[in-house]
């Protein structure tokens, strides 16, 4: 399986990022551009991406403490797929 790790630096403090990371549902104010939509509803969020393709996906886990968030899409045509941030 293939992993895929990016990194960036963005000009904020941590609790700020934190902030608007840890919203499961802000997902297209986050990504504009790449998603046009993100509905989120009871640990799930279907996002449609700039293309039409729309994809449903579940909250895994919420760490305050590592400021990590989970997800994995529940359906879009992956045979698997988990993320996180960071």
């Amino acid at each position: 399986m293939a992993t895929i790790h990016r990194e960036l630096e963005i000009d904020c403090s941590l609790d700020t990022a934190w902030a608007q990371l840890r919203d499961f549902g802000n997902a297209a104010s986050l990504f504009a551009g790449v998603l046009v939509d993100c509905r989120e509803t009871a640990g799930m969020r279907t996002v449609t991406f700039d293309n039409g393709y729309v994809v449903q996906e579940r909250l895994v886990s919420v760490d305050e403490e590592t400021c990590r968030l989970a997800y994995s899409v529940a359906d879009g045509g992956f045979t698997h797929h988990s993320a996180s941030n960071p």
